[in-house]
C-alpha cells in the first residue's frame, strides 16, 4: 500500500485490520444491491459504512471518501468483479461467495510462487511484491528452504531449485521488456539492477518506461510514442553504451512493437550513454 498504509496506521489501526473493514463494507454493499454499482457509487455507499479515520480528502474528487487503494486492494476479498464491457465500469458480486475471509489464507502458497518465479529471494522481497510487511510474512515462511549468499544478502530458494539456478546462464537474447512485464516485477532490484540511478530512472512513482534487456543485463529504458500517422519514435536512454550488434536487434524488437499498434515505420533515437 506504499504510502497509504502509513496514512492508515497513523490513525492507530492496522493496515490488515482496515482492509478487512473496508472489504466487510464493499461485500455487504455489492451483496445487497439490486443491481451493479459504479465505482463512484461503491466508494459513496463505503465510506458511508466505515468509520470516519478511514476516509481522506480527496482534491482530485473534491471530496471525502474511502481510500482508494484500500478499495483496490479489498475488492478480492469482498468477492467482487468488473462487469466486462460495462461503460463507466460496473462492480457486481461474484456468485456464491461466503464473504470476507477471518483470516488470511493460502500466504505459503503465494511465497511457493514468488520463489519459483523470483528466487532466491528474502521475506522482504515478498513482502514488498506482495505490498505487505515482512514481520506480516515470517510466519507463513517456508521452513525447509536452502539459505543461499547472494551478492552479500542472504536468500532462500526451495531445495529442488538450487541447482537448476546455479547453472542457469544468461539468454543471448534481445528484448524490450514493458513497463509491466514480470520480470522486473521482482524486489531484489540490487541484484537486477546495480546501479542506484538505473534503478531510479527505470523504477519511477508514476509512469514507467520499458526496459531494454540485452543478454540478461538490463542496459537502458525505453519508450515510444506516435510520430505521425505512420511512424512510430522510440526512444532509447542508454545506461552505458550499446553495441551495434544489440542496436540491430532493438531495431527489430521495435519493428515487432509498431507491427502491433498497426503502423508502418520506427525510427529509434538513442540518448545518454
Amino acid at each position: 500500500m506504499g504510502w497509504q498504509r502509513k496514512q492508515v496506521t497513523s490513525t492507530g489501526t492496522s493496515a490488515l485490520d482496515a482492509l478487512t473493514e473496508v472489504a466487510e463494507a464493499m461485500f455487504v454493499e455489492v451483496s445487497g444491491a439490486k443491481r451493479a454499482l459504479t465505482k463512484g457509487m461503491l466508494s459513496t455507499a463505503v465510506t458511508a459504512r466505515i468509520r470516519p479515520e478511514l476516509s481522506w480528502w480527496c482534491a482530485g474528487c473534491k471530496s471525502t471518501h474511502v481510500s482508494e487503494q484500500l478499495m483496490r486492494l479489498g475488492g478480492l476479498p469482498a468477492g467482487l468483479r468488473l462487469e466486462p464491457e460495462s461503460s463507466p465500469l460496473n462492480i457486481s458480486a461474484l456468485p456464491r461467495w461466503p464473504g470476507v475471509p477471518a483470516k488470511p489464507l493460502g500466504v505459503q502458497r503465494i511465497i511457493d510462487a514468488y520463489l519459483r518465479l523470483y528466487g532466491p529471494a528474502a521475506p522482504a522481497d515478498v513482502a514488498g511484491y506482495l505490498g505487505t510487511t515482512r514481520t506480516a510474512i515470517l510466519p507463513a515462511w517456508p521452513t525447509d528452504l536452502v539459505q543461499l549468499d547472494v551478492s552479500g544478502r542472504s536468500a532462500w530458494l526451495p531445495d529442488q531449485l538450487v541447482d537448476v539456478v546455479r547453472a542457469a546462464k544468461p539468454a543471448p537474447l534481445v528484448r524490450l521488456l514493458g513497463a509491466g512485464d514480470p520480470y522486473l516485477q521482482s524486489r531484489d532490484r540490487d541484484v537486477l539492477v546495480p546501479d542506484k540511478v538505473a534503478q531510479k530512472a527505470i523504477w519511477r512513482i508514476l509512469g514507467n518506461p520499458g526496459a531494454v534487456l540485452v543478454d540478461g543485463e538490463i542496459v537502458g529504458t525505453w519508450r515510444a510514442k506516435q510520430g505521425g500517422k505512420s511512424r512510430t519514435d522510440l526512444t532509447v536512454t542508454e545506461f552505458g553504451v550499446i553495441d551495434p550488434d544489440a542496436r540491430d536487434e532493438i531495431a527489430e524488437e521495435a519493428r515487432r512493437i509498431t507491427a502491433m499498434r498497426g503502423v508502418p515505420d520506427v525510427r529509434v533515437t538513442y540518448v545518454g550513454g
